[in-house]
């Protein structure tokens, strides 16, 4: 099969993982900001004057000594004396992220129980315009929480599978996804980057943008489905000439497929695709157009799961097919 490849540049963004499990560096960037400025102030030069008392950096600091060890942070900022500010952001832009999200759970858990005389040189903002808080604890708590929230944007826009969480247990991090997914992921990507998947590949891309976007409605699942359908379609009519009729449902294709053996070895996989198609369609049905249902009904947890399981789908599907039929279009 000749290469349909266009560049070097096409072939390494095909092998790229889109989503990840270690924090991307530009993830780092941003948290770092965020959370060296969690009351969102306003600060003159936010690059070298610090939004929060060194004295809760220095304490978050020990405490991720005793989570995780010295030595996790030790050859990060010993080399030369560093202020707490500089000690924060080497943390953030080069320590393990296991260590950066035991030391932003310690931070955060320390400004939140904070005590408004620590704070009392700030200024932050509120609903009905800025104020001294010197005498205002729930303030502090309220924008620790939202700090939760800017967290968790950057981890979800940077395709992170891990959930920053505030709860009656305090600050913690928690996986929503695996290396699995990643994976499976960047197999697909791979795989499916030729022009003969373009139009296979097209609503798994736009189901993932979404996904990236935190809009976990019906649309996910229907272009995930959607893209399951046009990989069969393509195959037994475009492809192989195994059936004339575009209009038939994924079942009807599937069942032609495994005739044709693209299933052996495994033919359990067929009832398997059926079953995510089936749980897919009835996804979007019960959802429906209500709006207020959508995210009640699809949250990211499902999102994440099927797109894993499609990527999955969908590279074992291609690889049979390429790996029975190359070379017979």
């Amino acid at each position: 099969m000749e290469d349909e490849y266009d560049s070097v540049a096409d072939r390494l963004k095909a092998s790229q993982a889109r989503v990840h499990i270690d924090l991307t560096e530009t993830a780092r960037e941003r948290i770092a900001y965020i959370t060296a400025n969690p009351l969102n102030l306003t600060i003159a030069d936010p690059q070298n004057v610090a939004a929060i008392p060194e004295r809760l950096i220095d304490r978050a600091v020990s405490e991720t000594y005793e989570d995780v060890g010295f030595s996790a942070i030790r050859d990060h900022v010993r080399i030369k004396p560093l202020s707490s500010l500089q000690i924060h952001r080497e943390i953030l832009d080069s320590c393990e992220y296991a260590t950066v999200f035991a030391y932003m759970e310690n931070i955060l858990d320390f400004i939140y129980r904070s005590t408004p005389l620590l704070w009392s040189n700030y200024t932050i903002p509120s609903k009905s315009g800025r104020k001294e808080f010197e005498n205002d604890r729930k303030a502090i708590q309220h924008f620790a929480i939202k700090t939760v929230d800017r967290i968790n944007k950057v981890l979800e826009t940077e395709g992170i599978l891990w959930e920053f969480e505030f709860d009656s247990e305090g600050f913690n991090f928690r996986p929503i996804g695996s290396e699995m997914m990643v994976a499976a992921d960047n197999q697909f990507q791979s795989v499916a980057s030729g022009k003969r998947w373009a139009t296979v590949a097209s609503p798994y891309n736009d189901a993932y943008e979404l996904y990236r976007n935190r809009i976990y409605s019906k649309e996910i699942p229907e272009k995930l489905y959607n893209s399951i359908e046009e990989l069969a379609r393509v195959i037994c009519v475009d492809m192989e000439d195994w059936e004339e009729n575009r209009e038939l449902n994924l079942s009807n294709y599937l069942d032609i497929m495994r005739e044709k053996d693209i299933f052996e070895p495994n033919p359990i996989m067929r009832a398997e695709i059926k079953d995510l198609a089936q749980s897919m369609e009835k996804a979007f049905q019960k959802v429906g157009d209500e709006r207020h249902n959508r995210h009640h009904e699809i949250d990211k947890e499902y999102c994440t799961l099927i797109l894993h399981q499609t990527s999955a789908y969908l590279t074992y599907l291609i690889r049979q097919y390429e790996s029975q039929y190359s070379g017979e279009e």
